[in-house]
């Protein structure tokens, strides 16, 4: 027991309690690993980029003990003032002293908030037959599903050689692109988590058009940012072009 009882005349008295522990840890953002345990004193945890501080709930054991967070006296039950946390490792130090003044324990977080990452994707579609001469709409939608943002992502497209086109943009959730422009695209985008742009581009299919045309989508990562999930970035729309009808006149 960390409570050292006695007697003196026939008088009970009991020391100072030595007991330095947390009966709880949490934390405002992720998971302790291991599992909080009192015993345990050491603990890491990773985090998005997107959480740039971090708060921790520490519990003493013995009503009477004292507590400081990163050497800031702290209140048992209540969380600390939000600690910034810099890209990468992190160290979050929770003091326990006992009513002794004298037995201390320390419990510690590694921190480490992770680099930007997000996962982009674009997609595009088009009806896969059109007559020369004729009009073609592409849809194509780029896509952050995070976890974080994508500030200056590059969202490209191309035409087929020889074809025009004029295109608008509209974003969600967020999401921002030019409003609109002609022929191929190169616009710089931002999307949030779980935004998106879309392009409707109108085509002009030239007259002397034949046979199978294919336009290319690509979405790229700002500096900065990795995207773990590369295969996604690139798309392809296939066509069918058949010869007009002729005119007679």
């Amino acid at each position: 027991s960390s409570l050292i009882a006695g007697t003196r005349a026939g008088t009970v008295y009991q020391s100072q309690s030595m007991d330095a522990r947390l009966s709880q840890l949490s934390v405002s953002s992720g998971q302790l690993s291991p599992a909080f345990d009192s015993e345990t004193t050491s603990y890491s945890l990773t985090l998005p980029n997107s959480v740039a501080s971090i708060s921790v709930t520490p519990v003493v054991a013995n009503a009477l003990a004292t507590l400081a967070v990163n050497g800031t006296a702290g209140t048992s039950g209540s969380a600390s003032a939000p600690i910034a946390l810099s890209q990468g490792p992190n160290t979050i130090s929770v003091v326990i002293t006992a009513p002794d003044n004298s037995t201390r324990r320390t419990y510690t977080l590694n921190v480490t908030r992770s680099a930007p990452a997000a996962d982009l994707s674009i997609q595009i579609a088009s009806s896969p037959v059109v007559i020369a001469g004729a009009g073609l709409t592409y849809t194509m939608t780029a896509s952050n599903a995070g976890p974080d943002a994508a500030i200056g992502a590059t969202v490209s497209f191309a035409l087929p050689a020889g074809w025009t086109a004029s295109w608008v943009c509209a974003g969600t959730g967020g999401g921002v692109c030019a409003g609109s422009g002609s022929n191929s695209v190169t616009d710089t985008v931002t999307l949030p988590a779980n935004a998106s742009a879309t392009y409707t581009i109108t085509a002009q299919v030239p007259l002397t058009a034949n046979g199978a045309a294919s336009a290319q989508a690509t979405i790229a990562a700002p500096a900065g940012l990795t995207d773990g999930t590369p295969g996604n970035n690139t798309a392809t729309a296939s066509v069918q072009v058949q010869a007009g009808l002729a005119v007679s006149t």
